[in-house]
């Protein structure tokens, strides 16, 4: 028995892994939590796959095309017509890194809180101001000194850099 990697439907990961799981094939699907903005436009926490429709079965050699006809599967990675196999090893960091059932996927930060910052493009360019915190995903707050008070932005990351 070794690991393989199969995609899902849009939006039918989850009922793809039930349905593995039913047939006797044992699933991995690491999980990850993601904030996004909802609806009523406040940040909500979201469960998705680690690695989005894509996530991991056990099989046999010989039993992985009854894997495509599986209800949520849209197919199997594959290698021409080779199934290839994912180490055993790749399995076992990804469970021994979960915490709580969730593999920690936080990116370290490149500013502290209250670090001075310049925006080095983009309208923008050249004004300094006062970093806060990471919002969503590639956004930071900011706080620039214009007309006499602090005034709170958001702006992609990547137009910053720590000022001198």
């Amino acid at each position: 028995m070794s690991w393989a990697v199969l995609w899902a439907k849009p939006k039918q990961d989850r009922l793809a892994a039930e349905n593995l799981a039913q047939q006797g094939f044992e699933v991995y699907r690491p999980l990850i939590k993601t904030r996004a903005l909802g609806r009523n436009r406040k940040f909500q926490t979201r469960i998705a796959g680690l690695f989005g429709r894509y996530f991991f079965f056990k099989c046999e050699d010989g039993n992985w095309p009854v894997v495509k006809n599986t209800r949520g599967v849209g197919g199997v990675v594959t290698n021409g017509w080779e199934l290839p196999k994912v180490p055993p090893s790749v399995i076992t960091a990804l469970r021994s890194s979960e915490v709580g059932g969730f593999v920690p996927v936080d990116k370290p930060q490149r500013f502290r809180s209250n670090q001075p910052v310049v925006v080095r493009e983009g309208p923008m360019a050249g004004y300094q101001g006062l970093f806060v915190a990471a919002t969503t995903n590639e956004r930071v707050k900011v706080l620039f000194r214009m007309l006499g008070n602090f005034v709170p932005a958001e702006i992609n990351e990547r137009m910053l850099e720590a000022a001198s």
